[in-house]
């Protein structure tokens, strides 16, 4: 098989992979609003919800695992990044009833793409970083991680204040939940990593 087509079928994989997630996000935000308020109809209903399962995980696991052609197809990458980092964890858990861990995936395949390209993901960083209000573990994690590089790129003077205003609010709003106040180390772990991005 010639290295073209072989390419072709891992951005299809890619892509594929990214409107099943698409998918299965919107069902997850529809069906745990019904669950929170039983009158809650669903304008749209759909024929089948999909969920996530250990098979798609495995998927995402091996389509994030190898960078090395990252650069041939970034668009059609930060698109699933940013669908992996777009699905909450309680939410999962309310409506499947297990945790299904989707964002480190997505992480560990960011931090490692950060540390080998010349050039940060800005626009998927800033995704993860600034959308709404909630900034969960494998984001900090990963601004923990690569904050010499965002600090490079200064992207930082973006970053920053917005993790200062989570301190200052005292903690996040999850989708779909009321304000959760930071624990002590969360608080630490968020004032470290502004200190390394500043």
């Amino acid at each position: 098989m010639a290295q073209k087509e072989v390419l072709d079928e891992k951005k299809k994989a890619i892509n594929d992979l990214a409107t099943i997630l698409s998918k299965i996000l919107a069902d997850y935000e529809e069906l745990y609003k019904l669950l929170l308020d039983a009158n809650y109809l669903l304008k749209k209903p759909r024929y089948e919800y999909r969920e996530l399962t250990d098979e798609l995980l495995e998927e995402t696991r091996k389509l994030l695992s190898d960078t090395s052609d990252f650069l041939k197809y970034p668009d059609a990458y930060n698109r699933l990044l940013i669908l992996c980092f777009s699905f909450n964890t309680e939410i999962i858990k309310a409506v499947s009833g297990r945790e299904f861990s989707i964002k480190p995936i997505a992480g560990e395949f960011l931090t490692k793409i950060s540390r080998e390209n010349p050039r940060l993901e800005t626009g998927t960083i800033l995704f993860i970083t600034l959308n709404g209000s909630y900034i969960g573990n494998t984001t900090l994690k990963f601004l923990d991680d690569c904050a010499d590089l965002i600090k490079a790129q200064g992207i930082n003077r973006i970053i920053c204040p917005r993790l200062k205003e989570f301190l200052a609010e005292g903690g996040i709003t999850p989708p779909g939940e009321g304000f959760t106040p930071f624990r002590d180390d969360k608080k630490a772990y968020i004032e470290s990593i502004i200190k390394k991005l500043e």
